[in-house]
């Protein structure tokens, strides 16, 4: 049994392929029978319009806008797999593509604009773990261009992007990790330059309010805390954790996925803290629930970094029971 295994799961085998493409299949059948919206929301419009699309061009082609938002979304399943397989293994990689394809969180939001922003923000954290793998700037480089993407699109997600390299610099101590964190500083002001250019050509100054607000909301938040810890824990803390996390109404007759994703987090959350390899992935959710306590924050990439550790747990266990 074990030899068959070591032969299914082995590099070269072509199983994980096969098994990710039935999986988007799968996930492009739960998505397809939601209806394409007749008008382009204004969240969508603002989104692609800040990547340089006229306005006018997208109101009167919302199908195509659409397909876009549709494809995205598709594309994040082989992308959440990609991510798995860089910072964990290739088990890990397909169940969580899997949970991604099911999950009805993400189906459901299909032409959501947190669409765009999963997706880049998927394609951030596998170029960051395959840098920190590799240690090559390029991957440190594109990176810091797909981290720059996601921050205007969810400010909020600014202060991870010091996370990984302050921990690696604790961990390793060793001064080409600056080096690579210069050129992660590099594709921010590299994409930054450019949504500016973009700007430019457009007549329309570069909108960084959303950030501002954000890191008002969070000061606002630390001061009501700091008042009163209990009252504020009980009011805010509690019931948004309830609603996302304990009580997951919208995932309607899917709620046992969810629970299942839930206690396999925290296994792997537990567990990931005697790997040094995954830790750093119960470190991002650690900061992302912290952050998540006095600001507002994308719920879907909290829910990514759940479905990872779960993700792994699952990997954990395949490979020590059938593989190795």
């Amino acid at each position: 049994m074990r030899k068959y295994s070591e032969q299914t799961f082995s590099v070269g085998s072509p199983i994980f392929f096969i098994l990710l493409l039935l999986v988007t299949v799968a996930g492009f059948s739960m998505r397809k029978p939601i209806g394409m919206p007749g008008s382009l929301s204004t969240g969508n419009a603002s989104i692609l319009h800040m990547f340089g699309f006229p306005l006018n061009f997208l109101y009167s082609n919302p199908n195509i806008f659409h397909s876009l938002s549709f494809i995205l979304n598709l594309a994040t399943i082989p992308a959440v797999y990609c991510l798995g397989k860089a910072a964990i293994g290739r088990v890990a990689g397909l169940t969580a593509a899997t949970f991604v394809a099911f999950y009805p969180y993400f189906a459901v939001n299909v032409y959501s604009p947190n669409t765009y922003f999963i997706f880049f923000f998927t394609l951030y954290l596998t170029f960051l773990f395959i840098s920190l793998t590799t240690g090559k700037r390029r991957w440190h480089y594109a990176s810091g261009i797909l981290f720059m993407i996601s921050v205007m699109l969810e400010p909020a997600v600014l202060i991870l992007g010091l996370i990984p390299y302050i921990y690696n610099l604790i961990k390793q101590r060793h001064i080409a990790l600056l080096y690579a964190f210069l050129f992660f500083v590099l594709g921010l002001v590299t994409t930054l330059g450019l949504f500016v250019l973009i700007a430019a050509l457009q007549s329309r100054s570069i909108n960084l309010l959303p950030l501002g607000n954000v890191f008002g909301a969070f000061w606002k938040n630390i001061l009501l805390f700091c008042n009163n810890p209990l009252n504020y824990i009980t009011n805010v803390v509690y019931p948004y954790l309830q609603n996302n996390f304990l009580h997951p109404v919208t995932n309607g007759t899917h709620a046992y996925l969810h629970y299942i994703i839930l206690t396999l987090t925290v296994l792997g959350a537990l567990y990931s803290f005697v790997n040094e390899h995954v830790r750093l992935l119960s470190i991002i959710l650690i900061i992302m629930l912290l952050t998540l306590c006095f600001v507002p924050f994308e719920y879907a990439a909290v829910l990514l970094i759940l479905i990872l550790l779960a993700g792994y747990m699952i990997d954990k266990v395949i490979n020590d029971v059938f593989i190795h």
